[in-house]
Parts: C-alpha cells; sequence; structure tokens
C-alpha cells in the first residue's frame, strides 16, 4: 500500500462528492482531506492504482499536482 497526497485548492462540497464517487469507481472507498493544508490523502492499495487515483482527481475536477 501506498498514501499520495495531492495538494490542491479549497474543494468544496460539491467536488468532494463527485470525488468520493469516482475513486470508488476505481476501487478506494475513503480519503482524507486537510482543509488547513488544502491536502487530499489517499491510500492506494496497488501501484498502479495511483493513476487511476489521479484520473479520479481530475474527472472530479481538482488540478492536483501529487506531492508525495
Amino acid at each position: 500500500m501506498q498514501r499520495i497526497i495531492f495538494r490542491t485548492d479549497p474543494p468544496s462540497l460539491l467536488k468532494l462528492e463527485t470525488l468520493s464517487l469516482e475513486l470508488k469507481n476505481v476501487g478506494i472507498s475513503n480519503f482524507d482531506v486537510d482543509f488547513e493544508t488544502c491536502e487530499i490523502s489517499v491510500v492506494c492499495p496497488h501501484v498502479k492504482s495511483i493513476q487511476q487515483v489521479e484520473c479520479a482527481l481530475r474527472k472530479a475536477g481538482f488540478k492536483c499536482p501529487r506531492l508525495k
């Protein structure tokens, strides 16, 4: 497993709901949002799912580079 962190603009509730649906489509059921630092943290069970998470973030309307 690998934790990846994305920095983003302050997320709206609509974007977070969309992100939740998109992540469920790729098999990830939860994620953490730090509203103070505007970071989204996702635990990926497989290395190949990192690209799927990045795609889900883009589909949800986020433009965010991966930090770690």
